[in-house]
């Protein structure tokens, strides 16, 4: 009697390992399959989260930038910003790097249109676009290593942060050279 209920143990143990397996298998397909993937719809759909999630930004920041000034820029928006690419893509089911490469495209397109002291702020508008997409791989690789997304987002917001502060004190250098 023992010995049959051992082997029914050991069948319900294995099959319940199976099934494990096989959810894990397709969850980690499905993230590899959309997240991750090359596969067109994922690389619109995560071009258009990045789009949205760069105006929702360009809104909420000019908020926070209301209330802290600059270090709203410099120390707040880094972790908004990398919160909002990341998991609009994921809630869209669209490629992470392409969140944030339409992200960084859309606020490249700001800083070029934004207009400073007569001239067109081209530098800008190309940073804007690679350090986006830098961080977007940053995220990425994490993911597709295995990591959960929060840590690609946590990673990417933490060098996004130290961006924006070499970036401010480029700029505030750059304002104290400068005569008048």
């Amino acid at each position: 009697m023992k010995v049959k209920v051992a082997k029914a143990h050991i069948k319900i143990s294995s099959i319940q390992t199976n099934v494990r397996l096989y959810y894990t298998q397709k969850r980690r397909n499905l993230k590899e399959k959309i997240i991750l993937g090359g596969e067109i719809i994922g690389v619109i759909t995560g071009f258009i989260a990045g789009i949205f999630a760069a105006i929702f930004c360009l809104f909420f920041n000019s908020f926070l930038y209301k209330l802290h000034k600059d270090k709203a820029v410099v120390y707040e928006a880094p972790f908004l910003e990398e919160f909002i690419k990341t998991y609009t893509a994921v809630l869209f089911r669209g490629n992470i790097l392409f969140s944030h490469f339409g992200f960084g495209v859309i606020e490249g397109i700001f800083d070029f249109l934004k207009d400073e002291k007569g001239k067109m702020n081209r530098t800008a508008a190309y940073f804007a676009v690679l350090s986006h997409m830098l961080f977007g791989m940053i995220v990425y690789y994490a993911v597709k290593s295995g990591y959960p997304v929060f840590a690609g987002f946590l990673i990417s917001s933490f060098l996004h942060l130290l961006w924006n502060i070499f970036i401010y004190r480029m700029k505030k250098d750059n304002k104290n050279k400068s005569p008048g």
